[in-house]
């Protein structure tokens, strides 16, 4: 998330989401971390 502000990766995030519930997709998001951090998050209908 280096590459770029948080609130740019947010809007990103939350038009991705918004797709998501519109269209029934169900497109993940993989975040490049600092660190050995893994957060998983699943998404199901």
């Amino acid at each position: 998330m280096c590459h770029n502000t948080r609130e740019w990766h947010m809007d990103v995030i939350k038009r991705i989401k918004k797709l998501n519930e519109e269209k029934g997709y169900c497109v993940s998001v993989m975040i490049d971390t600092e660190g050995s951090q893994i957060h998983v998050h699943h998404c199901a209908p």
